[in-house]
């Protein structure tokens, strides 16, 4: 079923295409909930009303292969890409899309539309997660993509600058980081420790301690 929503949607795209929106800086919080979001907008003065709108990618893969597409080539060679997101390597560096691993198998590809542009059609593709140390476990530190997007936006002043954070993405190391500890297994997977009857509330609290890990540095 995933092959065969990929190509139907390749072919007639579902959702709102951020390319079709006012904007100069667009910042990503992957897997960031619309609901935790409201539940910290008090705590940040940026944050006022939280709205949303019908993503064209449920995963990171599908959202990038859907995003920089041919229809807006001329606003994408605009616009700086500075991610902690691997992704942008797969899809837009590899060319592989979809690439859906479900049981450790890796699945072939749907009959899609191949109608995603490369990374040298953006004014910039700058992946972070390369070359930045990764001092926090999973994904690059937060600070390191900060300050690198405010480098980019003084260096290469692009109309459209976009910022990935890899955040709140499990595992979930805001605690563990402030408390000087290992992870706890339910920080690691949130999922299955749920699944094997750990108290929500818990595990909650730890994504939302890992969303403000990282609108730290989006203030």
């Amino acid at each position: 079923y995933i092959a065969a929503w990929i190509t139907a949607t390749s072919h007639h795209p579902v959702g709102t295409n951020v390319f079709d929106l006012e904007w100069d800086t667009l910042i990503l919080l992957d897997t960031c909930r619309v609901d935790a979001l409201r539940e910290v907008a008090l705590e940040y003065d940026f944050l006022n009303d939280v709205g949303s709108i019908l993503s064209v990618g449920s995963t990171s893969n599908e959202w990038i292969a859907n995003t920089f597409t041919e229809d807006y080539r001329s606003e994408i060679r605009r616009t700086a890409y500075v991610t902690s997101n691997a992704n942008a390597e797969t899809v837009l560096v590899d060319d592989v899309y979809p690439e859906v691993h479900l049981s450790g198998k890796r699945h072939p590809p749907a009959m899609r539309t191949p109608n995603y542009v490369g990374p040298d059609d953006l004014l910039l593709l700058d992946q972070v997660w390369k070359y930045n140390p990764d001092e926090t476990p999973g994904h690059v530190h937060p600070k390191h993509l900060t300050d690198r997007a405010i480098s980019v936006g003084r260096e290469y002043q692009p109309d459209r600058l976009i910022v990935h954070y890899s955040h709140p993405h499990v595992p979930y190391v805001a605690d563990a980081i402030s408390e000087n500890r290992e992870l706890y297994d339910y920080e690691k997977d949130p999922i299955g420790a749920l699944l094997n009857g750990e108290d929500f509330n818990k595990v909650w609290e730890a994504y939302l301690n890992k969303l403000r890990f990282a609108l730290e540095e989006v203030e």
